[in-house]
């Protein structure tokens, strides 16, 4: 993908204190070996395709004995024929006395763009061997218009086996209908 097809403006991630590129495998491989994780998000995937444009990144959770909250607030924009901007926003929340987790996302679109794109968001969790832990879903999907949102989550209170265990959410967006006619 040439870097000219999108941009990605890391000033409004809310929360993690660095960002790291790299392979999903080898991500796995140092979250195996740590006994705490080093960064807080790590970018997997940005590529445009012929009708659209991925972005998937991945924020550790650990597993431990106390309530855990994540958030993450991150706006992009891509710069193809019908150029758009957007903010995801990303909570997980783990409440381990309960079993309870919830994860939520949405998608903003901020442009002033005057036809309709497509979006949607998967969120998959994995145990750090790489092993899915549950299965994908489809948080948030449909037409988002400039100025519009769409949002979705996940609320999983009978998953005792992956409640206290450290966790890989990923995240793809994925945007489409917007290399047509603007």
């Amino acid at each position: 993908m040439a870097k000219k097809d999108f941009m990605m403006n890391f000033r409004n991630v809310a929360y993690c204190d660095s960002l790291t590129y790299i392979d999903f495998k080898d991500f796995l491989n140092l979250v195996s070996k740590a006994n705490k994780y080093d960064f807080e998000v790590y970018f997997e995937n940005i590529k445009a395709y012929p009708d659209g444009h991925e972005i998937c990144f991945s924020v550790p959770v650990h597993g431990s004995p106390d309530v855990e909250t994540k958030t993450l607030v991150l706006d992009f924009s891509t710069t193809c024929r019908a150029p758009s901007t957007w903010i995801v926003r990303f909570f997980y929340k783990r409440v381990p006395e309960t079993g309870k987790i919830n994860c939520s996302v949405s998608l903003s679109r901020t442009d002033d763009g005057k036809h309709a794109m497509h979006a949607f968001s998967l969120v998959t969790f994995y145990d750090v061997q790489g092993q899915v832990a549950r299965f994908t879903q489809v948080v948030c999907s449909g037409p988002v218009n400039s100025g519009g949102t769409i949002q979705g989550g996940i609320r999983d209170e009978d998953n005792s086996e992956i409640i206290n265990q450290r966790l890989l959410v990923r995240i793809c967006v994925h945007i489409y209908k917007c290399h047509g006619k603007p």
